[in-house]
């Protein structure tokens, strides 16, 4: 699947390092947290889940970075395929 039509980068750092990482490795990412809930990002969350087991996703807020006031989430991954269906 190729989400790099979706304009904003963290989407292509999600879905490479999802790529590269190795069966039952970990990934882990500051991401900004409108990809929980925003309705562009529906193709994001299912290829997440399709493709990795999400272990935790860890609110960290705002001022995570300087002179960014976007709140953010910590998103830990493990890659293996969930045999869980979950409707998004």
């Amino acid at each position: 699947m190729n989400l790099l039509k979706v304009t904003s980068i963290y989407i292509i750092f999600i879905e490479k390092s999802i790529l590269i990482t190795k069966e039952f490795g970990y990934s882990s990412l500051i991401i900004p947290n409108t990809f929980l809930t925003a309705k562009s990002y529906n193709l994001l969350r299912k290829f997440i889940v399709k493709n990795s087991s999400i272990l935790e996703i860890f609110d960290l807020g705002e001022n995570v970075f300087d002179d960014i006031t976007v709140e953010n989430d910590l998103l830990l991954l493990q890659k293996k395929i969930s045999k869980i269906i979950i409707l998004i």
